[in-house]
């Protein structure tokens, strides 16, 4: 299925450039937010947290606690884009001194893009339409 342009971004091609070599830095430069992710293809991504606070419970039980929404967004492969991923994880406790929730939605990514990427290597690809048709006896009575 070929995609379907809607509307472009009026942006020079070096000003793309630099946008999507930030992207990749995110999880290849030694200071990259995801810096830890392991995929099968090259991506390119950004990380993102929002500070909110939770409530749960009713009434006088009511309580809150402080809280990130987690985002990871990106493409892959970085130099020739097939799929595209935006991963939330809302409403994350924040966690006490020296641990991190904030990789979640980095491990979700990972996964979805190493699995699509090993199915598409093991698919065959959709059955010729002909046989499809030949299998099935469409004035069978």
């Amino acid at each position: 299925m070929q995609p379907e342009v809607l509307n472009t971004v009026d942006m020079s091609q070096d000003q793309i450039d630099v946008v999507q070599n930030g992207f990749r830095r995110v999880v290849t430069g030694n200071r990259g937010t995801a810096a830890s992710i392991e995929t099968d293809v090259p991506i390119a991504a950004k990380t993102g947290t929002a500070q909110t606070t939770v409530g749960v419970g009713e009434g006088d039980e009511r309580t809150s606690y402080k809280a990130n929404n987690v985002s990871f967004v990106g493409y892959a492969p970085y130099d020739d884009p097939e799929i595209a991923f935006a991963v939330i994880a809302p409403g994350m406790r924040v966690p006490s001194a020296g641990t991190s929730t904030s990789k979640i939605a980095q491990k979700i990514s990972q996964e979805l893009t190493n699995s699509y990427f090993e199915l598409k290597e093991n698919r065959n690809g959709p059955e010729d339409v002909d046989s499809v048709v030949d299998e099935v006896d469409l004035f069978d009575e």
